[in-house]
């Protein structure tokens, strides 16, 4: 896959995400804190960079809002229906894989062409970033009040930056709350990345996390896995552990989410 200036931006990350989502779910004391506090334990496993207590909160209460948007999560999940990657048997023969051994696996080009195919609908994108970021804006998480249009001139803006595939750090910003968070386009160090955690990463550098996790590839285990588990096949008991785990995971991960923003 070619890889343009964006694309090499979101690289990094998506190269790291399926050793920390591995790392975070299969410790019970990481997958409990993840729960409590996704950013620092991100940051704790050096997927994103330090900062204040306060920042830390606020990404920590954007990735609840994103999590629990209904809509939002009902538009993306109905783009990804026409997600069918080339080489897509390949890919989920290595996602098995990576199963019976106990570990999340995904191809990186996998996980590119998951971020392509939403990057080659600006119509969808500019609706993911519209509906994001009003709600967040409505619920008083982002920093100050903007204007319904300013957002929508930033996600004009962002958009056509992505559909340019200028490099991350030449994206437009909505807010800035340190150097590297904040909403817009960041860039940090020479080899990591943030898009605005959880809010534009959402859409790009965690789709990742979107994809290893809440679906497309975490089948639920099929029959055929559990009969070879129970006539004694390791892998396959190895690969329905992993499933379960992981399965149990998001769904711990979402009932929190739900009860945090009940609070």
């Amino acid at each position: 896959m070619e890889r343009d200036p964006l694309i090499i931006d979101i690289t990094q990350d998506l190269e790291r995400i399926d050793d920390v989502m591995t790392r975070i779910i299969f410790d019970d004391r990481a997958a409990t804190d993840f729960k409590r506090d996704p950013n620092g334990t991100l940051v704790r496993f050096g997927l994103h960079p330090p900062t204040s207590a306060e920042t830390n909160e606020r990404v920590n209460r954007i990735f609840y809002a994103v999590m629990t948007n209904a809509e939002l999560s009902r538009i993306v999940e109905e783009h990804y229906k026409s997600f069918a990657p080339v080489s897509g048997e390949a890919y989920v023969a290595r996602h098995i894989e990576g199963l019976e051994n106990g570990r999340i696996e995904n191809d990186l080009d996998l996980d590119l062409a998951a971020v392509e195919h939403l990057f080659a609908a600006p119509d969808t994108l500019r609706r993911i970033f519209q509906l994001m970021l009003l709600d967040l804006n409505a619920r008083g998480i982002l920093r100050k009040q903007h204007a319904d249009d300013e957002i929508t001139d930033f996600v004009e803006r962002l958009v056509v930056s992505i559909s340019e595939r200028k490099p991350i750090k030449e994206h437009p910003i909505l807010e800035e709350w340190d150097r590297n968070y904040g909403i817009g386009g960041f860039h940090f160090g020479a080899e990591a990345v943030e898009v605005g955690p959880v809010a534009t990463a959402y859409t790009a550098v965690e789709m990742g996390l979107f994809v290893t996790v809440f679906g497309l590839n975490s089948r639920v285990p099929d029959l055929d896995t559990f009969s070879m588990a129970a006539k004694g096949d390791r892998r396959a008991t190895v690969r329905l552990a992993t499933m379960s785990r992981i399965v149990n995971f998001g769904a711990d991960l979402m009932l929190h989410a739900q009860q945090f923003e009940k609070r």
